[in-house]
């Protein structure tokens, strides 16, 4: 099992460590389509579109690829390719190892997610590596298997940026529910974070961190908000009773209803039902004009 030790120190164990052997790399400027749909029967190939526009075709869905695109095809896998437009080029970095499948897996690509979409920084690398080799064939094995490595890396980095993405977005997802319920539910008196977080099986602490994360105030001033201006709804609406607005919107003590609706508008719940009252009764002489 890795372990760290500190914080510029890794030891990994025999068993984990990886070996990956390239077998050739190479960039192909408008290469024949490849159309038989036929596999690599003994090795995997990473491709990186460098210029143009083509169409990748697996067994399951067929991609539209361009420049940066990258995909990798695997071992029995069929597959083919070809160019949608007439100057297509690509990068071409066939190789094998023990345990690739595990390798790859770790970094998030597949046989079923061969496609890892834009990445330019691997177009770039292959490219260096490339002119790198020129005239430097004693040492094109090493550059080869660098720019493996590294390109693995870079899928790795990006694998994780997609995640805390997705993970973001499940984040949000949860706090729309619960919104929903809280408006649904602002009128029970016993609504309480600890409450809506037994409702969503969650932790109350985490609920609060959350709702702070991803709607910028903690929960309580949010429940307080939107009683407040449904109050102010019911208001607009023609309802008077302090008393029976507080209810309503989910206070049990009317006198603490009234201290915090002044708080929130700066006006206490008479005050701004005087207010409503007043210019209901101007718009009704301003109509009888």
């Amino acid at each position: 099992m890795d372990t760290r030790c500190n914080s510029n120190k890794y030891l990994f164990s025999e068993e984990k460590t990886a070996y990956l052997f390239p077998i050739k790399m190479t960039e192909e400027t408008n290469p024949v389509d490849r159309t038989d749909f036929l596999p690599d029967p003994d090795y995997y190939t990473l491709y990186v579109v460098t210029f143009g526009e083509g169409v990748f075709v697996t067994p399951k869905k067929e991609y539209a690829v361009k420049e940066g695109d990258t995909f990798v095809t695997f071992p029995n896998v069929p597959y083919s390719y070809r160019k949608a437009k007439e100057d297509f080029r690509f990068v071409a970095l066939s190789f094998t190892g023990n345990e690739v499948d595990s390798i790859l897996s770790r970094v998030d690509v597949s046989a079923e997610h061969p496609y890892r979409g834009e990445q330019t920084a691997i177009k770039i690398l292959m490219q260096q590596s490339l002119e790198r080799a020129v005239d430097r064939e004693h040492v094109v094995d090493f550059l080869a298997r660098a720019a493996l490595w590294e390109a693995l890396v870079i899928f790795g980095e990006n694998a994780e940026k997609r995640k805390t993405v997705i993970k973001h977005g499940e984040k949000k997802d949860r706090i729309a529910a619960i919104i929903h319920y809280i408006k649904e539910n602002y009128n029970r008196t016993t609504l309480s974070l600890e409450g809506v977080a037994s409702h969503f099986s969650i932790n109350p602490n985490y609920l609060s961190r959350l709702f702070k994360e991803i709607k910028g105030v903690n929960f309580s001033v949010y429940l307080t908000s939107v009683r407040v201006e449904r109050a102010c709804f019911l208001m607009e609406s023609g309802l008077s009773s302090v008393k029976n607005i507080a209810f309503l919107v989910g206070f049990g003590d009317p006198l603490y209803f009234s201290k915090v609706f002044k708080k929130e508008t700066g006006f206490t719940p008479r005050e701004y039902v005087d207010r409503v009252t007043a210019r209901r009764a101007r718009a009704e002489q301003r109509a009888e004009f």
